[in-house]
Order: C-alpha cells, then sequence, then structure tokens
C-alpha cells in the first residue's frame, strides 16, 4: 500500500514552512484519497474477462481490435501504445478499430478506471500471441533459434547478430501463415469483494494520494 509514503511526504512538504514566523496562528490539515482501477465486485456482470485481436498485415501493419469503447479518456492511444512496444513497431503503424460487438471479444467497457488495466493486459497478451507467431517464422527464414530473436523498429534479429535481420512485413507476409492473427484474454486474479461485507481485494490496481494544507 502506497499510501503511507504519500501521507509522509505530504507531511514533510507541509512542515519545511514550520517556524518562518511566530506571529501567525496555524492550522494544518491532510486529506488522503484511494482510487480502484478495474475493481471488481463479486457477482456482478461488469467483472468478466477482456479479449482483443490483433491481426498483421502483409506490410508489416497492425490491426487492433477491441471491444473498448472511448468516452473521451484516450483508450485508442493507449492500446496501441502497448501493442506497438510489444511489437516492436511503431506506434503510427497500429490503427484501432472503432469498438463493434459484431465483431469485437466481449470487454466489460471503460468503467471502474479499467481501461487500461484489463484491456491493456489483454492487447498485450494478444500482441504477445502475434509476435510468438511472427517470431516462429523468422526464426525458420534466419536459421535461428526463436530464443535468440528479438523485435524491434519493425525488424525481427538475432540478438548477438543484428546484421542477420528480417522485416516484420516480409514475415508477415508468407504465404503459408498469412494472416497472423493473435488473440488475448485478460481475467484478473482478484475474486472480489465479498457481496455481504464489501471487504476483500477488489480491483487489479490501487493508487493512492495525500494533500495537505496550511491554513
Amino acid at each position: 500500500c502506497g499510501l503511507d509514503d504519500c501521507i509522509e511526504k505530504a507531511a514533510k512538504s507541509s512542515r519545511t514552512r514550520e517556524g518562518t514566523s511566530t506571529r501567525l496562528k496555524r492550522g494544518w490539515g491532510i486529506g488522503c484519497g484511494i482510487h480502484v482501477a478495474a475493481m471488481q465486485i463479486a457477482g456482478a456482470p461488469w467483472t468478466m474477462s477482456c479479449g482483443a485481436f490483433v491481426k498483421i498485415n502483409a506490410d508489416g501493419t497492425v490491426n487492433l481490435i477491441s471491444g473498448e469503447g472511448d468516452p473521451g479518456q484516450g483508450a485508442p492511444t493507449v492500446l496501441a501504445q502497448i501493442c506497438a512496444e510489444e511489437l516492436g513497431i511503431g506506434m503510427e503503424d497500429v490503427s484501432v478499430s472503432a469498438a463493434d460487438t459484431d465483431f469485437a471479444p466481449a470487454t466489460p467497457g471503460p468503467i471502474s478506471s479499467r481501461t487500461t488495466a484489463t484491456a491493456g493486459n489483454a492487447v498485450r497478451l494478444a500482441a504477445v500471441d502475434a509476435k510468438g507467431q511472427l517470431l516462429q517464422i523468422a526464426a525458420n527464414k534466419l536459421a535461428a533459434n526463436i530464443d535468440d530473436l528479438e523485435a524491434t523498429g519493425g525488424k525481427i534479429y538475432v540478438r548477438n547478430n543484428p546484421e542477420r535481420a528480417v522485416s516484420i512485413a516480409e514475415v508477415a507476409a508468407s504465404p503459408s501463415h498469412y494472416p497472423i492473427l493473435g488473440r488475448g484474454t485478460f481475467i484478473p486474479e482478484q475474486e472480489g469483494s465479498n457481496p455481504k461485507t464489501w471487504y476483500g481485494d477488489m480491483a487489479v490496481a490501487y493508487s493512492f494520494a495525500a494533500q495537505a494544507a496550511e491554513v
């Protein structure tokens, strides 16, 4: 829990003005807060798993398919960033499809600050799946061990010999494997809070805050 650290830092920062004047009457106040990310409530319908698809095209670009909508918090941006980083490509090469329940996997929706925590992990896992397929094809093309390969800058190369490389586009266009489609499903480990007592590990992640005021 990071709340102790927040309180200590806020209190320490406030005390730096102590003793500057003996004429003032001072009142000190401190407030604390906690916020959950991806809250799990036992038995609630929004505690379902989250899924994503990552399709790698023949030109090396990527279509990211997620059921998460974007009510303004920037979901397409963060999901594209996660996908690009995992695949070792530029963010500009990732196209995020608008949420459509006709073809996108099910997601709980952007409630409880869960998009980055749950959909982000689903996208990462889908990208890992697609990347694994890419690396296997590249290993055959480069006559290398798959464990010795890395992907970055739109290329896959042998770790100790960067000259031995092949572009992701060339790998993705392999006739025997096209199209490459990665699938990812993220299921939080937390069971959620007890529906009777409301106690329990109820979220995937937590954030803490503390503020001090001098009056």
